[in-house]
């Protein structure tokens, strides 16, 4: 017997929010850490971040990534923003120094007044935190925003689940 149309469709899974830093953070971390710290350094003046704060870097671009999702999807920002802080704020991957160095982060990008619209949000993100980590001028591409975009590939992963309160 043939299936209904409707069963060849596979179903999106369901990402409610308060979800999505506990599931996909360790993940990233698990993997971005040592993928930076492998990574080359190919910028001149370019400083290698510590493990702690590549691993606050990794979380705050993970949020970012999931509240940049939601946005597109028309949630409510505000409250999207204030389950991720939550969220992160009780993440057990991360120590409490990094839990709050990831929403300084997050605030240093919202407070950040230079944003170039023709750039990928990747670069958006590494211009805003720069100055936090690199003492020389900014420059894109480098070793810490091939990090950030690690960390934002939660976006294409997202892509594929439904979005939930």
């Amino acid at each position: 017997m043939d299936k209904p149309p409707h069963t060849d469709v596979p179903e999106k899974l369901r990402a409610p929010i308060e979800r999505i830093l506990p599931s996909f953070v360790p993940v990233t971390l698990e993997r971005g850490v040592p993928g930076y710290e492998a990574a080359p350094i190919s910028l001149a003046g370019e400083r290698r971040l510590s493990a702690s704060e590549i691993r606050s870097l990794l979380a705050a671009a993970v949020f970012l990534g999931a509240l940049e999702h939601a946005s597109n999807l028309q949630f409510d920002m505000h409250r999207v923003r204030e389950t991720l802080t939550r969220t992160l704020l009780s993440l057990p991957d991360l120590s409490e120094e990094e839990r709050q160095h990831a929403l300084r982060l997050v605030e240093r990008f919202f407070d950040f007044k230079i944003i170039r619209e023709d750039h990928p949000f990747d670069d958006w993100l590494c211009e805003a935190w720069w100055a936090e980590f690199q003492s020389i001028p900014y420059s894109y591409p480098s070793a810490m925003s091939e990090a950030v975009a690690y960390g934002l590939e939660v976006r294409r992963s997202l892509s594929k689940c439904t979005l939930e309160y």
